[in-house]
């Protein structure tokens, strides 16, 4: 959403005036996907940018309500058996396993056919009504709709067909070829056929990377003249000029979610990290008083045993979920920014805007496990970080920086200003706006 939130606060350096439609959330509790899809103007220093509300009726899981049920209910037993080390192992009872096949047939009947294209299509009739009410009274050049939610895209699509005004998508993920969903063959072919007959109305096809790009062509076979890439961004006043801690220890912070997925099966781990740093420890090559790792965001329960396996309770500090300012505050005050990549072939195309903001913090990044293309051609043309694969090479990269550290109290900072800039928000609107032009134009 921050991409949205950007591209609305530097439209109109370029004569263009967004207004915003989005998500109501003042009547109803506010969730994770609620608050990720409700735009907030002081997150995105907007001002003078006009935004509509609309009401949003959740299709809250059914799950939460069935586990209260006597029947589907743990007792104190099941969740928490007193078992002792000569206790042999207790097989699960019959009626937990048919509940538990019960929850998840819902849980899959309900992700299948129930939240479809997904979970915020409750927001649709009246974000449609909304809008045409202010359509009515407030002409607009160009309808631009951004996704996820998908359901913004259906809305874009009824719209302007209603309308005639022409419409822009923007898919920051992808819609029925994304890897993430977890829902059946027949579902996926039938959100491929929607996905085409939306998206098929739009004058322009945009979205964060070359790869992403290559996997909708392959679906919308007929945008060859009408797509574009814009990447994520990083803005320069999210960056205040910051004074760096007294008598810290060399610091490597990471900010950011840790999916439970990625980090169990595809590898998208600081694993390799902390190898390092035990292996460094062990070698007293860096006092143990003198690093440490700082872990901002929301983390698997692995990520805690991975810590405690390799001696590093007292170096690595997991500190839970901030604000975006406080994020941003703790990666200015790091000495090395820690990104992780992904050992998976279906994750090709995604450039998180995580590497953006490490971009605009302006400090040196380390990004591990694997080589991912697009982020290794990032930090080598901004020269602003390194991608390495090995416990060996991470040892001696972050051996030389410790020495800097040591020496100087800071390790140089080598990033291209002129390259950097080429990727701020700024400058990611500015091709926004091209492309705008372009569409309005041609309507007329």
């Amino acid at each position: 959403m921050l991409r949205s939130l950007k591209f609305a606060k530097f439209l109109p350096s370029f004569d263009w005036q967004p207004t915003i439609l989005t998500i109501a959330t003042h009547k109803i509790k506010a969730t994770r996907q609620t608050q990720y899809w409700h735009c907030d103007e002081t997150e995105g220093r907007l001002s003078g940018v006009k935004v509509i509300r609309a009401k949003f009726i959740s299709l809250k899981s059914p799950m939460q309500y069935l586990a209260q049920l006597p029947p589907f209910r743990q007792n104190n037993e099941e969740r928490s058996p007193n078992l002792n080390a000569h206790d042999a192992f207790v097989p699960p009872r019959h009626h937990s396993i048919i509940r538990d096949r019960f929850k998840s047939g819902v849980r899959n009947f309900w992700n299948n056919w129930i939240e479809f294209p997904d979970s915020a299509i409750g927001w649709y009739p009246y974000a449609l009504t909304e809008a045409l009410a202010y359509l009515r009274q407030n002409p607009v050049d160009v309808i631009f709709s951004t996704a996820l939610p998908m359901t913004s895209h259906l809305v874009a699509n009824s719209l302007s067909k209603r309308t005639g005004i022409p419409w822009v998508a923007d898919f920051r993920d992808l819609w029925s070829q994304a890897d993430y969903r977890d829902v059946n063959k027949l579902r996926k072919m039938i959100d491929s056929w929607l996905e085409v007959r939306t998206v098929k109305s739009a004058s322009a096809l945009i979205t964060v990377s070359e790869p992403h790009m290559e996997d909708l062509l392959h679906l919308h076979k007929t945008f060859t003249t009408k797509n574009f890439v814009i990447y994520n961004g990083y803005d320069a006043e999210d960056y205040p000029e910051s004074e760096m801690p007294v008598n810290r220890p060399f610091t490597i912070t990471y900010t950011g979610r840790m999916y439970d997925i990625d980090f169990s099966s595809k590898g998208r781990t600081p694993l390799i990290l902390f190898q390092s740093i035990a292996a460094l420890f062990r070698g007293k090559h860096i006092p143990s008083d003198r690093l440490q790792c700082l872990i901002y965001g929301e983390h698997p329960h692995e990520l805690i045993e991975m810590i405690a396996a390799h001696g590093l309770t007292k170096t690595v500090k997991c500190l839970g979920a901030v604000p975006f300012r406080e994020a941003v505050k703790a990666q200015q005050q790091a000495d090395v920014l820690l990104h992780l990549n992904w050992n998976d072939a279906d994750q090709k195309g995604i450039l998180s805007g995580k590497i953006f903001e490490y971009l605009g913090a302006k400090k040196n990044i380390l990004s591990i496990p694997f080589d991912n293309k697009g982020v290794g051609d990032i930090l080598r043309s901004t020269q602003s970080g390194v991608i390495l694969n090995n416990v060996e090479a991470c040892k001696e990269q972050i051996w030389r920086w410790f020495q800097d550290f040591e020496a100087h109290g800071a390790i140089p900072y080598h990033g291209i200003p002129a390259i950097l800039d080429h990727y701020s928000r700024k400058k990611a609107t500015e091709q926004l706006a091209a492309i705008l032009n372009q569409v309005s134009q041609a309507k007329g």
